[in-house]
């Protein structure tokens, strides 16, 4: 029995020690593992910041990009509301224009209307004419344009 005994306790101490070498085993290799995720963990994670990274910088020039285009379509608007506002002053400035020429021919039309009128008070008129032309015959009266000849009074 002391021999089967020896044998078992000998037989537990070998198993024990190759138990604590397996466990070291498996814990070096368990260490090794997480060393290994670490490590493919922070690459993973480096690659992603710079993935980020390259996404912020593509998005920051896109908005620059988008900025610039806001920006030049803003001055195009501005170089277009000006040529429209100086557009707009020519024509007024036109239709000013026509309209003091359009008061100017009124008022030339109305002062020769006025004169034509001023004139026609002095007109003869039809039914007249023959009186008119018996009392210039009976008083004649010199112009001015010959003064060395003689009036002569009635024929």
């Amino acid at each position: 029995m002391d021999e089967t005994r020896a044998k078992r306790i000998t037989d537990h101490f070998r198993y024990m020690k190759e138990r604590k070498q397996y466990r070291l085993a498996l814990h070096d290799l368990f260490g090794k593992w997480r060393g290994e995720i670490t490590a493919q963990q922070a690459k993973e994670a480096d690659a992603q910041k710079r993935q980020r990274a390259e996404r912020d910088k593509e998005h920051a020039e896109l908005m620059e990009l988008r900025r610039e285009k806001a920006a030049a379509s803003l001055q195009e608007q501005i170089k277009k509301a000006e040529l429209d506002q100086k557009l707009a002053q020519l024509q007024l400035q036109r239709a000013m224009r026509l309209e003091a020429q359009l008061k100017r021919r009124e008022k030339r039309r109305a002062d020769r209307q006025q004169q034509l009128l001023e004139a026609s008070r002095r007109w003869i008129r039809h039914d007249e004419l023959e009186a008119a032309i018996n009392r210039a015959m009976d008083n004649p009266e010199p112009f001015g344009f010959i003064t060395s000849l003689p009036v002569r009074q009635g024929v």
